[in-house]
């Protein structure tokens, strides 16, 4: 169970240190597979590009880049920026984290309990000047973690909060083109009481958004975890949980950076989440984790992936989803070790290109 962290003013998600040794060691395991995988395998041009990328007011479980404090011109500069590489849509990840006590608006419905910044606004209107699509991310907490720890009570209190921002988001300024879902949720095996309350959650926040704001479209980007032998209970689990939603983009992370999936199992596990998008008509994209990780406490947890291990990536979802998009371009582009790198190979090539033209 994460704890909470404060780091340069801000609070982040993080395990408690005594955790960290066990911790790292899966990580590195898991990356040792992908070393072994990008051995094996030549190392071959991306099939697609990366599209999209989360950006937030601050990561919430690193310092990374944060955003809070800056002005619509400083978004302006990051947008152009994202545009020249080829990047034309934009997911916020969160407006405010319930547990982190933080609201990245000025908000008057959570305004006695968290802290609060306004993020939101200029980032919009440096969205509307250039041309760039967002997806908004509302009321961020734990619930995709915690569902089966939860009474009725809570579930229907974690709906109503999260209905209440999104409502209060949309009523400030409707100017954007889609809706994120925060509460991330992954597969660890079936367990059919957390897999109810998970949908019920999942299917009235989104029910109550569809008919608020029609027009709207809704993205979600569940985690892949990768459990042996368990291919048919990841597509029954994820039937259940998916159940009686809107029509929206299923976006999972491909969680090659985190450690929970290896490039050796990806095109497997890609395989499933078609299965999931085909079975209830879905759009499939691929978020693309761009970092490794390289410890669990403190300030700087992740560094840029290699531009080899990022191409795999891509290419192993290539065949089965529409787009690739990915977390924090920002900041793995720019100040995390190993950017330069990762910009010039995956992103930059796009820049050089729609120079010379």
């Amino acid at each position: 169970m994460s704890g909470i962290r404060t780091f340069e003013g801000f609070n982040f998600f993080q395990p408690p240190p005594e955790t960290e040794p066990e911790d790292m060691g899966l990580v590195r395991s898991s990356y040792a597979g992908n070393e072994k995988y990008l051995a094996e395998h030549p190392d071959r041009p991306a099939a697609m590009p990366i599209t999209a990328s989360f950006i937030c007011a601050h990561a919430p479980d690193y310092v990374g880049l944060p955003t809070v404090g800056w002005d619509c011109a400083q978004w302006v500069l990051l947008f152009e920026r994202m545009k020249r590489d080829g990047i034309g849509a934009v997911i916020f990840q969160a407006a405010l984290w319930n547990e982190l006590r933080e609201c990245y608006y000025r908000s008057k419905i959570f305004r006695d309990d968290f802290r609060q910044w306004e993020v939101i606004s200029p980032m919009l209107e440096a969205a509307r000047q250039c041309g760039m699509t967002v997806f908004l991310g509302g009321y961020g907490s734990l619930s995709g973690f915690n569902a089966g720890n939860m009474s009725d009570r809570e579930v229907s209190r974690e709906i109503d909060r999260q209905t209440a921002c999104m409502l209060e988001l949309l009523e400030r300024d409707p100017g954007f083109a889609g809706i994120y879902y925060v509460s991330e949720t992954y597969f660890q095996g079936r367990e059919p009481e957390a897999e109810k309350r998970l949908n019920r959650i999942y299917r009235n926040y989104l029910g109550r958004l569809a008919q608020a704001a029609p027009g709207k479209k809704f993205l979600i980007s569940p985690a892949t975890m990768y459990v042996p032998d368990s291919s048919r209970d990841f597509v029954e689990f994820w039937k259940v949980i998916l159940d009686g939603l809107p029509p929206m983009i299923l976006a999972p992370q491909d969680s090659v950076g985190t450690g929970c999936d290896l490039l050796p199992h990806a095109e497997e596990m890609w395989r499933l989440w078609k299965n999931v998008a085909d079975h209830f008509g879905f759009p499939l994209w691929a978020n693309i984790e761009l970092f490794e990780r390289v410890k669990f406490s403190g300030p700087d947890l992740f560094h840029a992936a290699s531009p080899a291990r990022v191409r795999a990536q891509i290419n192993c979802a290539a065949p089965f989803v529409e787009r690739c998009i990915c977390w924090e371009y920002p900041f793995f582009t720019g100040r995390a070790v190993g950017a330069e790198a990762l910009k010039h190979e995956i992103f930059g090539r796009k820049s050089e290109q729609n120079g010379k033209k």
